[in-house]
């Protein structure tokens, strides 16, 4: 959860008389978590449709061409295609994990071993 209140009152020492976590064109907070939610709906619906359309492409060329299908299918080279969705799973876990520790709580040194940009094998000390 988080920890944002949704109330208009400047807090002390800011300097543009609003809220920081404000953005310019909102006029309250209110309003902003209203437009974010809309806008994470409307994202999510698009999302549907679109793979809904693809899938359901999928279904129709599925039924009208199963000949194809099953030539395509056996032409598949299964040891790549196994490897490919062993590098996607893993680089997934790669992301996901820290990210996971990071929410829950825990240091985001411990799992430095998993970025892109590190320079050590095994994980770093805990945070100081």
């Amino acid at each position: 959860m988080s920890d944002v209140t949704l109330h208009d009152t400047p807090l002390p020492g800011e300097p543009h008389g609003h809220h920081p976590f404000l953005q310019h064109h909102f006029e309250d907070l209110g309003q902003q978590h209203e437009a974010s939610t809309l806008g994470m709906w409307m994202f999510l619906t698009t999302e549907i449709l679109f793979f809904g359309g693809v899938l359901c492409a999928y279904w129709v060329y599925r039924v009208m061409y199963p000949e194809a299908w099953s030539i395509g299918g056996q032409q598949q080279n299964t040891l790549y295609g196994g490897i490919n969705t062993l590098v996607l799973i893993i680089s997934s876990l790669t992301m996901a994990w820290p990210s996971a520790r990071h929410n829950s709580g825990g240091g985001r040194d411990r799992w430095r071993c998993c970025s892109p940009r590190s320079s050590s094998v095994a994980p770093s000390s805990p945070s100081r």
